[in-house]
């Protein structure tokens, strides 16, 4: 791809030649980057330009309004606003879900699906309950704030403390959390840590 500035009054795109004062641009078919297009933009800034959107390796229609994903960087991340129309991104095989968590708090107009590694399992960001064997705190602490609709979670076996299950509920008095730990000589410890209304 190549364009430049051609005599004083136009601008030079491939084998087109358009005036300054043009209200419309097709370069739709040109693969231009990001970078060209703003270039253009810069020349052109009342006109309306036409493009396809490089995106992962592969140019969409600007008007598209559904994209799926398997892998999400802060670039491809950046990228997504020039999709004007876009509505909705299906992301359920994408492990990036920090990035997916942080698009989703800047983009509230987009529905996102995608899923965080708990254990074994791969769970929608968006259940409002959890039941959990064997989850250590640890694990726990590193992925519920990106369960933002989460209410309750349930350990039905616990490896860790009850000091450090009911750290848990300090640092996350959003969830009600519940466990069940088996002590020496059989008995068993159930133990909640209710929900704090008064944070919601």
């Amino acid at each position: 791809f190549g364009y430049l500035l051609y005599q004083s009054g136009h601008i030079y795109v491939e084998d087109a030649v358009y005036a300054k004062s043009a209200k419309e641009l097709d370069l739709r078919g040109t693969e231009i980057t990001a970078a060209e297009f703003e270039t253009v933009k810069t020349w052109l800034p009342e006109a309306e330009i036409l493009w396809d959107i490089p995106f992962q390796g592969t140019f969409y229609p600007m008007d598209t309004e559904e994209l799926t994903v398997e892998a999400l960087t802060e670039a491809d991340a950046a990228v997504l606003e020039y999709f004007v129309q876009l509505k909705r991104i299906s992301a359920e095989a994408c492990p990036d879900y920090r990035v997916l968590h942080k698009l989703r708090m800047e983009r509230p107009d987009l529905s996102i699906a995608y899923t965080i590694p708990v254990g074994n399992e791969n769970i929608s960001f968006d259940v409002r309950e959890l039941v959990l064997p064997g989850e250590d705190t640890k694990a726990l602490l590193e992925v519920l704030p990106y369960f933002t609709e989460l209410e309750q979670v349930e350990l039905t076996v616990p490896l860790a403390p009850v000091e450090e299950l009911t750290a848990l509920t300090v640092a996350f008095p959003e969830i009600s959390f519940s466990w069940n730990l088996e002590l020496a000589g059989g008995a068993h410890l159930t133990g909640a840590g209710e929900k704090n209304d008064a944070m919601d």
